[in-house]
C-alpha cells in the first residue's frame, strides 16, 4: 500500500501497526557523515535520490536503516528529521497481506478494480521528473504532492532529463499542455498512462499540471442556474428540441453566475505562465533552451489539449522567435530562436486571432518543423456535454 509521504500521523500508525516502510527520498551530503547523536545534518545540495527502510520514529524524526553497512551513523541507523523530511521526501510504501473481498455483482467489482487502479497505478518517484506544476497567475505551484519550485524544475531539465536520456540518438522533449477543466488527480494519471509507452518510444515526455478545480466550478454553476430556470413542461418525444431549449435558458444565467469569467481567468493563467518573468513555462522554455544549446541533439516537440493550445501558444511564439516580438501579448521581449520539430493541438480552445498571433508567425517563419491541428465539427460540438446538465461543448457555453 502506498502511504501519503506528507501524512505524519499515516506514517507513525503504518510503522505502529507494521513495522517498516520502504521509502525513498532525495539526498544531499549530510547523509555522507551523520552525526555522533546519529542525525544526519541538513545540506542544501543534493545529490540524487536514495532508497531506505523506515523502522522508527521519536519527537525529532524518522529512524532509517540504510544499505550502506554498519559502519555507516548507528550501526547502519541515522535519523531523518522531520524538516529534512517534508522537503524531500518522495515516496513511501508498506507491505502489508490485505484480506479477501468477495463481490457478487459484476458491475461493483468493476467499479472497485478501476478505481484501485486510479488511486495506485503511479509511484511519486516515477513521475516526479515528467511533471511542472502551474498555479495562479502562471507561476510554479510550489505546495502538494508534486508541486514545482524553480529549482526543482531546474533539476527536472538539467539532472533528470539528461539522466533518463542517456544513450538515445536522438533526445525527444515532449511539453504537453492538458485541458483547462481536468483535475489535478486526472492529469497526473493521464502521465502515468503514457509516461513508459513514450519513454519505450525514446521520447520524454514534460507535461504542465494546472492545479485548478475549474470543473467542479463549472458544474455548480450549471446546478445553479438549472436551479434558477423555469420548468419548461412535459418531457416527451421532442428531446432535442427541449434539450435545445434548455442550454439556450442555461447559457445566459451560466455566464452571469461567472461561467465566462471563470474561462477568461483561466485562459489569462494559461498566457501568463509564459508572459510573466516568473512564468513557470517561460523557466522551462530558458532550461530548455540553455540544453538544445548543449546537446544538438535535443529536439522539442508541444502537444495541447483544448485549453492547453492557449497555454502553449506564447510560449511556441517566445521559443521560435528570432530577435524583438514586435506584437502580441509577448511585444517586446526577445525571442530564444529555437526550432520546435513538431506542435500539435488537440480540439484547440484558442481563439483565431491568438492562433494567428502565436503560432502563425512560427510556421510562416518554418520554426516549426510538423504541424497537426485537430478540431472537432459543430456536429460533435453540440454532441457533448458539460456534466450531463448542458448538452453542448463548453466552448459553447462560454
Amino acid at each position: 500500500y502506498r502511504v501519503n509521504h506528507h501524512d505524519i500521523a499515516a506514517l507513525h500508525a503504518a510503522l505502529a501497526e507494521v513495522g517498516i516502510l520502504y521509502a525513498t527520498a532525495r539526498v544531499h551530503t549530510g547523509w555522507y557523515e551523520p552525526g555522533d547523536d546519529g542525525v544526519i545534518p541538513w545540506r542544501p545540495d543534493r545529490v540524487g535520490g536514495h532508497a531506505f527502510a523506515i523502522v522508527g520514529y521519536d519527537e525529532r524524526g524518522f529512524w532509517i536503516q540504510n544499505s550502506w553497512g554498519a559502519g555507516w551513523g548507528q550501526g547502519g541507523l541515522a535519523l531523518v528529521t522531520y524538516d529534512d523530511w517534508f522537503e524531500n521526501a518522495m515516496d513511501v510504501w508498506v507491505a502489508r497481506l490485505g484480506a479477501p473481498v468477495a463481490l457478487a455483482r459484476e458491475a461493483v467489482a468493476a467499479g472497485i478494480s478501476a478505481q484501485g487502479n486510479l488511486a495506485g497505478g503511479y509511484a511519486y518517484a516515477d513521475l516526479r521528473p515528467h511533471i511542472v506544476s502551474v498555479g495562479n497567475d502562471g507561476r510554479f505551484r510550489e505546495g502538494g504532492t508534486f508541486g514545482t519550485t524553480p529549482a526543482e524544475a531546474a533539476e527536472i531539465v538539467r539532472t533528470e532529463i539528461p539522466r533518463l536520456t542517456a544513450g538515445w540518438d536522438r533526445k525527444r522533449i515532449l511539453l504537453y499542455a492538458h485541458g483547462g477543466l481536468v483535475s489535478e488527480k486526472a492529469a497526473i494519471q493521464r502521465v502515468a498512462e503514457y509516461r513508459a509507452a513514450l519513454l519505450g518510444a525514446r521520447v520524454y515526455p514534460l507535461a504542465f499540471v494546472w492545479k485548478t478545480d475549474a470543473w467542479t466550478t463549472i458544474r455548480n454553476i450549471l446546478d445553479d442556474a438549472l436551479g434558477r430556470r423555469r420548468p419548461e413542461g412535459v418531457w416527451d418525444e421532442a428531446k432535442d428540441f427541449l434539450l435545445d431549449r434548455l442550454d439556450d435558458g442555461l447559457e445566459p444565467l451560466a455566464r452571469v453566475l461567472g461561467g465566462k469569467a471563470l474561462w477568461d481567468e483561466m485562459k489569462e493563467n494559461a498566457l501568463r505562465a509564459t508572459t510573466r518573468r516568473d512564468g513557470a513555462a517561460r523557466r522551462v522554455g530558458e532550461l530548455l533552451a540553455e540544453l538544445a544549446d548543449a546537446d544538438p541533439t535535443v529536439e522539442l516537440h508541444l502537444v495541447g489539449h483544448s485549453a492547453g493550445s492557449i497555454f502553449l501558444g506564447p510560449l511556441v511564439r517566445w521559443l521560435t522567435a528570432r530577435g524583438t516580438i514586435a506584437s502580441g501579448p509577448l511585444a517586446g521581449r526577445t525571442g530564444l530562436g529555437l526550432r520546435i520539430a513538431s506542435c500539435t493541438l488537440w480540439a484547440p480552445a484558442c481563439t483565431v486571432d491568438l492562433f494567428k498571433a502565436l503560432y502563425l508567425p512560427a510556421l510562416r517563419d518554418g520554426a516549426v518543423g510538423r504541424f497537426a491541428l485537430f478540431t472537432l465539427t459543430d456536429e460533435a460540438e453540440q454532441d457533448d456535454h458539460c456534466a450531463h446538465i448542458y448538452h453542448k461543448s463548453l466552448l459553447y457555453l462560454v
